[in-house]
């Protein structure tokens, strides 16, 4: 996988479903993956449950973690093509991009919407900037439009519902039903369980 996006790049969702469960129930059982790796987290909004989350479960993989606060700790970026920089930010995001891609084997972004310019933020150009500058893999740890980490867990914890208070097993549940794969937002989840309950 060269990004995470979306929910459904992670492939057959009953497998990453199992292999999370699996996860769950022995925590450092991959450690021997993250190896010798480095993760670089970088935020360019606040983030507590993603942050501690994210950077825990490197951990658990084995990984170095490294994480960068934008315009907190670090110099302010611009991210906008074609301006004068002549403001407050020493550096473009595109001059950075491939320095930090020289510091880790994987990367995650935290880049939420500007709010002024509706297709720039639908565009995800920040993201998209990582994912094509840095020669590395990316995932979102949230953006303007999506949230895939946060989109998994509550696909977990949905599938831990209905197998416990509905009596449903995990391949008669709509997080593996081939049907919603297509449309795996936590919204249509929830309103496609009432097939389910």
């Amino acid at each position: 996988m060269k990004s995470f996006i979306n929910v459904q790049d992670i492939g057959p969702l009953d497998k990453a479903m199992a292999e999370a469960f699996e996860i769950k129930n022995d925590r450092y059982k991959y450690q021997h993956l993250g190896k010798n790796k480095t993760l670089m987290m970088i935020f360019f909004n606040n983030s507590l449950r993603t942050r501690l989350s994210t950077q825990k479960a490197a951990m658990n993989l084995g990984m170095n973690v490294i994480v960068l606060d934008v315009n907190a700790g670090a110099w302010k970026l611009e991210t906008e093509r074609g301006v004068i920089m002549d403001g407050d930010k020493s550096e473009h995001l595109l001059e950075a991009i491939p320095v930090m891609g020289c510091y880790c084997d994987l990367i995650g972004v935290r880049s939420f919407a500007g709010l002024t310019d509706r297709e720039y933020d639908y565009a995800e150009t920040v993201l998209n900037q990582f994912i094509k500058y840095s020669g590395r893999p990316v995932f979102a740890m949230e953006t303007a439009t999506v949230h895939p980490l946060q989109a998994f867990a509550d696909l977990i914890t949905i599938e831990e519902s209905w197998s416990e208070e509905c009596g449903m097993w995990s391949e008669n549940s709509p997080a593996t039903d081939k049907s919603l794969q297509g449309n795996l937002t936590p919204h249509s989840s929830l309103l496609e369980s009432q097939k389910w309950c």
